[in-house]
């Protein structure tokens, strides 16, 4: 009647001391509930519960109804897609993670501005796509790509200022090409608009790493993931996880849970990579050699330490090679 595609119900309950809230997001074009999940909590904070509730549902809510219209316009005739359409088209590809759809998804964000140039979201896709074609070697001008993605999330920015992703898209871009301080400036700026925005610490967790705080990115990915537990991207975060513990050097955690991103995300080359040089490290040489096969099948281009320093560019050069160390004995020769 009001005309919405999806609709929030939920409850509270408070037995003594104990509260619960329940949640449950339904498409109201077919009645198919999306997600639902229950919080129960002790009230000992009421302002403090509010607040995590809140972060929670919103960054839930966000990622399932977004991946719910990017299946809906992943299903819609080409020839039907509109500009938001097309956009959510391309973000179902990127997310995808393979060459293949990074390929298939730049000219949906194209065609997504050439049907409106005032959007921000193709910007960011396009740097997304580019920066991370630079980062797998999955382009043959990575210089070129790094450049454009740095054009396309500034434009971004540029289209929406208010737009808490667009500064987590330069935020990474700046964090890859070593422009560490700046990085946690925009993606800082990108939380503090909206607190719920997992990407934006996922950006935050990439630039700690790349500072060598592994402790600091490990909170960082690991409120990504409690804000949005079942995303799509979860086997990158798994493998981002992963990777803090291993510069703490609790390299038998950093193997568990780079297990699990595998686990989720076969296709994702991080979780294979995060595996191999935590298993190198533990001294299981054949499960570490296996891994480091699986990483290398998905990027054939890192062969060099030169190629490393592009996937993460850590400020401090002793972390950067404890982070070759674990891959070296694994078998990489780089």
């Amino acid at each position: 009647m009001l005309g919405a595609r999806y609709v929030l119900e939920g409850s509270v309950r408070k037995a003594g001391n104990r509260v619960r809230v329940t949640g449950q997001l339904i498409d109201a074009t077919t009645g198919h509930h999306l997600w639902a999940e229950r919080y129960d909590r002790v009230l000992e904070d009421l302002f403090a519960i509010q607040d995590e509730l809140t972060d929670g549902i919103v960054g839930a809510l966000e990622a399932t109804a977004m991946r719910a219209e990017r299946e809906r316009a992943r299903r819609k005739p080409p020839g039907n897609l509109d500009a938001w359409d097309a956009g959510l088209r391309g973000w179902w590809h990127f997310q995808r993670f393979t060459r293949e759809d990074f390929a298939a998804a730049m000219p949906l964000f194209r065609r997504s501005l050439e049907l409106d140039a005032s959007g921000a979201s193709p910007h960011a896709g396009i740097a997304m796509v580019r920066l991370c074609e630079a980062l797998f070697l999955w382009t043959e001008k990575p210089r070129d790509a790094l450049a454009e993605a740095m054009t396309s999330a500034r434009a971004a920015l540029a289209a929406d200022p208010l737009e808490s992703a667009s500064y987590a898209a330069l935020g990474f871009v700046l964090a890859v090409t070593g422009r560490h301080d700046e990085a946690l400036a925009m993606c800082s700026k990108g939380i503090e608009l909206n607190p719920s925005l997992a990407f934006g610490y996922h950006v935050l967790c990439v630039t700690r790493i790349c500072l060598g705080e592994p402790e600091a990115a490990i909170k960082a990915v690991e409120t990504a993931i409690r804000i949005s537990p079942n995303d799509v991207v979860l086997p990158v975060w798994l493998s981002l996880l992963s990777t803090g513990h291993y510069l703490t050097r609790n390299y038998e955690k950093a193997a568990e849970v780079a297990s699990l991103a595998v686990q989720r995300g076969p296709s994702h080359p991080l979780g294979w990579r995060s595996l191999a040089s935590a298993l190198g490290q533990l001294g299981r040489l054949d499960e570490a050699r296996e891994a480091l096969e699986q990483f290398l099948a998905r990027v054939p281009g890192f062969t060099s330490e030169q190629a490393a320093r592009s996937l993460l560019p850590f400020r401090d050069e002793a972390v950067f090679q404890h982070w070759l160390e674990g891959l070296r004995k694994a078998g990489w020769e780089g």
